[in-house]
């Protein structure tokens, strides 16, 4: 799963951004080249508009790629489909491009069979919708130094990476099916930061969603990951003060030596709450260096429902911070389907905590999204949990 576990890198890389590049033309003979004045090339496989800078595609292509070189150009493929040739076995390299444009819009098409289906490089304000990315060697959709883009209601499917996010900030990944791919469904990494994944269903891949090499405040709200090989979520690798919130997390790894339904590995800082994680093989897995102290940790997770997982919780390894996994009542801790009595005082909380190897939930609530409708008897008073406890 080499996306999956993105390597330490050496040298942070920064997020440059588009603006203040120069905007590249089309390569010579290498695609064919829609641009902004007179659309280019869009005469010999559309028809171009030049009010509204749209060019639609009039038949199937097939052996050809398309180059988006002008602002605020529209790609309408009308349902037709983009298919990429391969030479020695090895696809072509890229269906759609677009370097360096703002406000670029790709839609309703399907690509296949190229090694990229479609790249944004150093784009701004652009938008993918409404296509279909299928059987691209290495990803669906590649978004490389780009920001505030919607990648919105496409499928995804029988690639390496689905949506691969690359140094990339405050685009919006929504609405996507991501599906039956070798690696990652989506995969946010290298300091790609800012961004907003919510309402996809990622399913059927090796991983459903990943933060990697440093990727901050980042927000994964709102989607079904279910049925993944090895991890359904995952925070990789100084990933921090990301939000993993409202998700159904279910399903994944089932049978897999060391997969999880939630898993952060070497984090900081990060928020997991509001979740219902569900037969997996882990629900959350904590993983920190087995030796020296890891300089962080200090993650919280409540407000979670935790049930049917084959392990519900596991810390492994030490970090310099104790992970969290309850508040102050009345805000309280988890749902555990495996420990709800007694509940003596009627406050909706177990009288005793849930322990984990390495940590435990002080205020484990008795039912399932307990912390909805508080019961009418005063919540006991505790510390939060930011203490180790052992079993």
């Amino acid at each position: 799963m080499k996306n999956m576990y993105p390597a330490v890198l050496a040298v942070a890389l920064g997020f440059s951004g588009s603006r203040g590049l120069l905007a590249q033309p089309c390569a010579e003979g290498a695609m064919k080249c829609i641009t902004e004045s007179g659309g280019g090339d869009c005469a010999s496989i559309g028809t171009w508009n030049a009010a509204t800078r749209t060019c639609k595609l009039t038949g199937d292509l097939s052996g050809v790629g398309i180059q988006v070189a002008g602002d605020g150009v529209t790609l309408d493929g009308a349902g037709h489909t983009l298919t990429g040739a391969s030479v020695a076995g090895v696809p072509q390299p890229r269906g759609i491009v677009v370097d360096q444009r703002v406000g670029v819009k790709i839609k309703n098409l399907t690509v296949r069979q190229f090694q990229a289906g479609v790249v944004l490089w150093h784009c701004s304000d652009g938008a993918v919708s409404n296509s279909t990315l299928r059987a691209n060697a290495r990803v669906g959709i590649e978004l490389l130094e780009s920001y505030g883009n919607r990648i919105g209601d496409n499928t995804l499917s029988d690639s390496s990476d689905g949506i691969i996010v690359n140094q990339s900030a405050n685009n919006t990944l929504e609405g996507n099916l991501v599906e039956s791919n070798r690696d990652s469904g989506i995969i946010l990494k290298l300091s790609s930061s800012g961004n907003t994944v919510v309402r996809n269903i990622t399913r059927l891949n090796s991983g459903g969603i990943a933060l990697g090499g440093a990727s901050h405040h980042n927000n994964i709200s709102n989607n079904e990951v279910t049925g993944n090989r090895q991890i359904g979520v995952g925070l990789y690798f100084s990933s921090d003060e990301n939000t993993v919130s409202d998700n159904r997390i279910s399903g994944n790894a089932v049978g897999a030596k060391n997969g999880a339904g939630v898993l952060l590995m070497q984090v900081s800082g990060n928020r997991v709450f509001s979740n219902t994680v569900a037969g997996n093989s882990r629900g959350i897995w904590l993983s920190y260096p087995d030796a020296d102290a890891y300089p962080g940790g200090g993650n919280q997770i409540y407000h979670n429902n935790f049930i049917d997982n084959g392990t519900q919780a596991l810390i492994t390894g030490w970090r310099s911070t104790p992970d969290s996994f309850s508040k102050l009542a009345p805000i309280g801790g988890n749902f555990w389907g495996n420990w709800t009595t007694p509940d003596a005082d009627g406050d909706g909380v177990v009288d005793s905590a849930y322990l984990i190897s390495g940590g435990g939930d002080n205020l484990p609530w008795r039912a399932k999204d307990g912390w909805v409708t508080l019961p009418d008897a005063t919540p006991r008073g505790t510390a939060d949990s930011n203490h180790e406890q052992h079993p």
